[in-house]
């Protein structure tokens, strides 16, 4: 879906981590997974659609265990990667 909107999803490693852990602590196996990611994903899914200038979308461990929103950077802002390279 983020794909088809021209959306980068990125997972952080500690975000799939986080995720893994999840599924373990829930005793759902594999199968909890993407039962986990629709969950915390359902919204972003859904309110990335009315935002036309939103090119990527990071999901951290924090946003998984629902301690942050995940980071959206928009078309024309510099990634926190870019701005430490310009400084």
């Amino acid at each position: 879906m983020f794909k088809m909107d021209d959306i980068d999803l990125v997972f952080e490693r500690d975000a799939i981590t986080a995720v893994a852990n999840k599924a373990i602590e829930l005793k759902t196996g594999a199968r909890g997974l993407r039962t986990i990611l629709e969950e915390r994903m359902l919204d972003v899914m859904y309110s990335c659609h009315f935002e036309d200038d939103i090119k990527k979308i990071t999901i951290t461990a924090d946003f998984i265990n629902k301690k942050s929103k995940p980071i959206i950077e928009k078309i024309g802002e510099k990634s926190k990667k870019d701005k430490k390279k310009t400084a």
